[in-house]
């Protein structure tokens, strides 16, 4: 990411639990470096656009998941489908 949105490692470093290093990632993310969906202009095709909506911090959903799961990897966090499809952080991978 460009322009002083690089993402605290050190904030996530001391997650008591999956649950808390998720929420501590979504703050930093979503809070801290205002990433948000575009409701104005769904169909703009700049949400689709991965560096332009690293640049405008405003995407799609699908977008938005790409920046959230690449973020996470940087940091070591792996991402994998759980049971019912849930999340985890155990680092199994997919």
């Amino acid at each position: 990411m460009r322009r002083g949105a690089r993402v605290k490692a050190g904030g996530l470093a001391g997650a008591a639990s999956d649950h808390d290093l998720v929420a501590r990632l979504n703050r930093e993310l979503f809070d801290e470096q205002r990433f948000r969906g575009n409701s104005d202009d769904y169909y703009d095709p700049r949400n689709s656009y991965l560096n332009v909506v690293l640049e405008r911090r405003l995407g799609i959903p699908i977008s938005l998941c790409i920046v959230y799961v690449e973020v996470a990897r940087r940091l070591g966090v792996v991402f994998a489908a759980g049971k019912r499809g849930r999340p985890n952080t155990h680092g199994k991978g997919w």
